[in-house]
């Protein structure tokens, strides 16, 4: 099993909606080794809080870090928050 951070990622656009992405990170023997996966977008909003909600599971709900998603632009998800080979596969990450 490797370990993964997930960086939230959202732009405005021109007609005052947002682009959604994601980052995902994996995790080599010291933080200076980290290596940059994959990115990926997504359709809209529904779309992304709804892998969100799946990763999170019965812990919270997505639709709670929009509005700090939308100030910053961005939002790592906390490190003790692990992201399993399997969950990153289901996000599209792994081939």
């Amino acid at each position: 099993m490797s370990n993964y951070a997930l960086t939230l990622i959202s732009k405005p656009k021109d007609d005052g909606s947002y682009q959604y992405s994601t980052s995902i990170w994996q995790d080599g023997p010291d933080r200076e080794a980290r290596s940059q996966v994959r990115e990926r977008n997504f359709q809209n909003e529904a779309e992304l809080t709804q892998q969100m909600n799946a990763l999170i599971g019965s812990s919270g709900d997505a639709n709670n870090m929009l509005p700090l998603l939308h100030a910053k632009g961005s939002f790592v998800i906390p490190a003790n928050v692990s992201i399993s080979d399997e969950q990153a596969e289901s996000f599209g990450w792994i081939l």
